[in-house]
């Protein structure tokens, strides 16, 4: 099956490989192995996607006494590997609530799916719609999942069974709410939502009398367990579904805080490993590749994921297997770089700096890239990464003993660059002082020396002339509460919380939000974790 979005991507051909292992009562065993040998039949799944969803067809039996046989796959198939991460699995059912006569409430955005007990005719269908919110009057609003094109459906056809038993096999849907559409003389037994995710402990919890932070780390926690399927982290779980780099590696370790993911990051550390191309050295946007933009915040992942699972597990191994690739991602921006400065990547991409900075532009339909950029200039944030890089390599490097002189070098020639380029030394602010621009120095500690007061001064002013609202993208949010603590300006923490206005997390939790949003008004998807970065501050600063 094939979706046009994001690049043309494709599943590739159905195939089976199995290696059944009987054990009989006498002790004996039999070995049975997939191969030309096998039968093939029609079965009554006519059509899935895991994007769409699926259609069952129930008048279709299966004829076992087909004479088609299996097509030996001659393909090389790679190495068999034990898998690292958890499997999916079915949290819980919930009980929907029906909120007019086909519109159903599962009390809160998440992943999985509806089962279905229902009485029917032959031939009669049954469809269901999955949406993450509604419209003034209460029809589905499909903008936020993908739109029109792209809803997120299951149908079931009865065959000749009076009452049927239906969930999806081989998709799951990310939604709050979902419509159910019957022929006439068909009736509904019983309705239950299935959330399904990843089969991963919550291993970390914060509860305090600020009614915000525990929204805003149950809201994560939700989020982030929402978008981890088939051993990915993910940034949506519906309209995009991909495992977009720049997402993952600012989520990580509020993942690691919250939830028994190391696992599964390790794993995705591996893809990353895999993804790179091996004679530039550029890492895709999305691991695995899927299509998607981004910019060298997404790349960096090949760094900063390592150094994450390293600072949680003091686990040397996991810097040894990532060392070469981190090497190679610094050389793949040094050669893109002018003057140390990072403008672009590959030919005819995106290369964004931060992202879902609050200014218009980022409607899903047409994002107005020139806009944005004129907002906060890609340049310094791209280039911010390029250091931040090149320090974590000097960190890995000398944690296993590697020589690392000529990096040590190459950061002060950036930390220049960037400084001379986008410093003013007489406000105290880089580029236009907007929108994180003070954050990013002042998080990597490349503020001129003696300057540093300047550098926070400045920022101080931006948040209280905005009264308090974030205007930083999901870069510079996820560091701005460490860069306030450590520059002792975390008196600004609480007023930038109770913020109840747009742009904000309160805002956000007053429009009854469960699960955090892909942008700050929430004109694109429900169910994107990537703003969370923030919340692992509450453990390190909170909690000690």
């Amino acid at each position: 099956n094939k979706r046009l979005a994001e690049g043309d991507i494709t599943y590739g051909q159905p195939v089976l490989f199995a290696e059944i292992h009987l054990i009989y009562k006498d002790g004996s065993r039999k070995v049975i192995c997939s191969d030309e040998s096998f039968g093939c039949t029609n079965g009554n799944l006519v059509s899935n996607n895991i994007f769409y969803g699926e259609v069952i067809d129930a008048r279709v039996k299966i004829d076992l006494s087909s004479n088609e046989k299996a097509v030996p796959y001659n393909k090389r198939m790679g190495e068999m590997e034990a898998q690292y991460s958890c499997f999916d699995r079915v949290k819980e059912y919930l009980a929907p609530v029906q909120i007019s006569e086909d519109i159903y409430d599962a009390g809160e955005n998440i992943t999985g799916w509806v089962r279905v007990k229902a009485k029917g005719k032959r031939n009669n269908r049954i469809t269901l719609r999955f949406f993450e919110q509604l419209n003034k009057d209460n029809s589905p609003d499909y903008s936020s999942t993908g739109g029109e094109k792209q809803i997120q459906k299951d149908e079931y056809i009865f065959g000749n069974e009076d009452i049927a038993y239906y969930e999806p096999m081989f998709t799951w849907h990310g939604f709050r709410y979902f419509s159910v559409e019957k022929d006439e003389g068909t009736e509904i037994l019983s309705l239950s939502v299935a959330r399904v995710h990843a089969d991963m402990d919550v291993t970390g919890k914060i509860k305090t009398d600020n009614e915000l932070i525990d929204w805003l780390c149950e809201a994560y926690v939700r989020t982030q367990l929402a978008n981890i399927h088939g051993g990915v982290p993910s940034d949506c779980p519906h309209r995009e579904r991909l495992g977009y780099t720049g997402d993952g590696q600012i989520t990580c370790d509020s993942a690691l805080c919250f939830l028994d993911a190391y696992s599964l990051y390790e794993k995705w550390n591996r893809d990353i490993i895999l993804s790179q191309n091996q004679e530039t050295g550029f890492i895709p946007h999305t691991v695995p590749f899927y299509g998607g933009g981004g910019g060298c915040g997404w790349g960096s992942a090949a760094a900063i994921i390592p150094w994450v699972l390293y600072s949680h597990s003091k686990d040397r191994r996991i810097l040894a297997k990532s060392s070469e690739c981190i090497r190679k991602w610094i050389g793949y921006m040094e050669d893109k770089a002018h003057g140390y400065i990072l403008s672009h990547e590959e030919e005819g991409s995106w290369c964004l700096g931060d992202w879902c900075i609050p200014v218009k532009g980022y409607e899903v339909e047409e994002v107005r890239l020139n806009d944005i950029f004129e907002a906060l200039d890609p340049k310094l944030i791209n280039t911010c990464f390029f250091y931040y890089c090149t320090e974590l390599y000097c960190l890995v490097t000398d944690v296993l003993g590697i020589e690392n002189n000529r990096y040590k070098l190459l950061k002060e020639s950036i930390k220049d660059a960037i400084n001379d380029n986008f410093f003013d030394y007489e406000t105290g602010r880089y580029y236009n002082g907007k929108y994180g621009s003070n954050v990013f120095p002042l998080f990597l500690d490349i503020v001129p020396k003696g300057y540093e007061k300047k550098a926070c001064q400045w920022l101080r002013k931006r948040i209280t002339d905005i009264d308090y609202k974030l205007d930083t993208g999901i870069f510079a949010t996820a560091m701005l509460f460490d860069v306030l603590a450590k520059n002792n300006m975390d008196d600004l923490i609480i007023p930038i919380l109770e913020n109840n206005e747009y742009p904000g997390f309160r805002y956000m939790m007053n429009q009854k939000a469960t699960t955090l949003w892909e942008t700050w008004d929430g004109n694109a998807s429900l169910n994107h974790p990537m703003f969370g970065g923030i919340t692992s501050y509450f453990f390190r600063y909170l909690m000690g």
